[in-house]
């Protein structure tokens, strides 16, 4: 049977997700150490190639032509360090879809090619306005509709095939838990009415007619 590998699925999402993608693998893969131990490129290298590519096609879309040739060069530098990245995964998972998806790639389908519940990647979060938490995933092949669950505290949660979340107790004298679910088609979800300069957790999950995918490993953010 053949195993499942790294997918370059990144080639052909939108040009705006790009980005979040690669800083998905960024926290996927230099977050995770003890399993990712010798990356091809190091953490630095790559956030300077991220954020080259953010600003050059910010410049391309704003200055027109003229930046096209700058913006290209970033675009396709950006491509070949996921793919060598993706390379670098694919031995180390050795067809283990959840090690694949931990390095923050889709992995690709196996067998006969009948629907199967879908895979989650790791979210990417962000806070501009006071109050409120943005969050978002790439595409996930198979998912009919994303959840993404919020707490204030880094929670032990599970949750089953046809979707029913829980968490492990917390130790006694533990404060309250506030939580928000976001639940729809979209991938991108917003949690509004937080309070300021408090840490968050968001957890992502994706489902369909099938079943639903496990959750992401939590990724925190502190609100504006």
């Amino acid at each position: 049977m053949k195993l499942s590998i790294c997918s370059k699925s990144y080639k052909y999402i939108k040009i705006v997700d790009l980005y979040d993608f690669g800083k998905g693998v960024k926290t996927g893969i230099y977050g995770n150490a003890t399993v990712f131990v010798t990356p091809p490129i190091s953490e630095a290298a790559f956030g300077v190639i991220l954020e080259d590519f953010k600003s050059k096609r910010t410049a391309y879309k704003n200055g027109g032509k003229d930046q096209k040739g700058a913006y290209e060069l970033a675009y396709n530098l950006l491509i070949k360090t996921l793919d060598d990245l993706g390379l670098y995964v694919n031995p180390i998972a050795n067809g283990d879809t959840a090690i694949i998806v931990l390095a923050g790639y889709v992995p690709t389908q196996t067998g006969s090619g009948s629907k199967s519940a879908p895979v989650i990647v790791q979210p990417v979060l962000s806070t501009t306005t006071i109050g409120v938490i943005d969050a978002d995933c790439s595409s996930i092949p198979n998912a009919e509709f994303y959840g993404a669950i919020l707490a204030s505290q880094q929670l032990a949660l599970t949750i089953t095939h046809e979707g029913q979340i829980t968490a492990a107790p917390l130790p006694e004298g533990s404060p309250d838990v506030y939580m928000q679910l976001n639940v729809g088609k979209k991938r991108k979800k917003s949690f509004i009415g937080l309070n300021s300069g408090t840490r968050f957790y968001v957890y992502y999950y994706a489902g369909n007619s099938v079943g639903m995918s496990n959750l992401s490993s939590p990724v925190s953010i502190v609100c504006q």
